[in-house]
């Protein structure tokens, strides 16, 4: 990473962090923001080789992108990713937390250590990397958070099988919709999109129409249509939203 002088930040390429980029959504993700003009900072945890994959794929389509490894869900490697990335680009325009562990377990096997686990991937890693670009984004009185959901997490329902994935995912909601209230009056948009069942999910129902009434899996171009469509200039009064995308998956 080449450090910025504060002459020309403002001219340099609008800079985008895409927590766990180095794999499935989050390479999806990390490509179409490096194709639409962004320079995308790769996050990883351990897998660097699949990290360097995904900045060989934006530089090879004549993006600009490179590997940042830290563990979101640690205070202490997010403090250090900002910290650099602050010495190193002076500002960051887009964060997309997309970093999450799912978790599907029978309520008798569950414990404590799987719910920890779990709010620190889904809910602790978001407030971290949030609030933290959130202090990058207020000073240029701009930016763009999004944060990847789940569709059923804003229903009050039980849903014991993946009780603790889904309780993070409520937090995270929950924290979203308060983060956008607070930051748009700086110019900041908060909004959060949920994939249904999509093509790299974990578990598929046996017959699609019984569960995705749009009758097909979801796509990584659904889930990055919606984010384009967040990002763009026109779509700066959208904040707080929770956007599903999941052809009726939910409902």
């Amino acid at each position: 990473m080449v450090k910025r002088t504060i002459k020309n930040v403002a001219a340099a390429p609008p800079v985008a962090l895409v927590t766990g980029g180095n794999v499935g959504i989050g390479r999806a993700i990390a490509v179409a923001l490096g194709q639409a003009g962004y320079e995308v900072l790769v996050n990883y945890r351990r897998r660097k080789q699949p990290a360097d994959l995904t900045v060989r794929q934006i530089r090879e389509a004549g993006g600009r992108a490179v590997t940042v490894r830290a563990d979101v869900s640690q205070p202490a490697d997010v403090q250090r990713l900002f910290a650099h990335l602050a010495a190193d680009y002076g500002k960051l325009d887009v964060l997309v937390n997309n970093v999450g562990d799912y978790l599907r377990k029978e309520f008798n096997r569950l414990t404590p250590a799987d719910v920890r686990r779990m709010t620190e991937s889904n809910y602790y890693s978001v407030v971290e990397c949030s609030l933290r670009a959130a202090q990058l984004m207020r000073k240029r009185k701009n930016g763009r958070i999004i944060n990847i959901g789940y569709v059923y997490a804003e229903r009050l329902q039980a849903n014991p099988r993946v009780a603790a994935y889904h309780c993070a995912k409520q937090a995270m909601i929950t924290f979203s919709l308060s983060l956008a209230k607070d930051l748009a009056r700086h110019k900041i948009t908060v909004n959060v999109v949920s994939p249904g069942i999509n093509v790299n999910s974990v578990e598929k129902p046996k017959t699609l129409k019984t569960e995705i009434p749009f009758g097909r899996l979801g796509r990584h171009e659904d889930i990055i249509n919606a984010m384009l469509f967040l990002l763009r200039p026109e779509s700066e009064y959208i904040t707080g939203t929770h956007l599903k995308v999941s052809g009726g998956h939910g409902l």
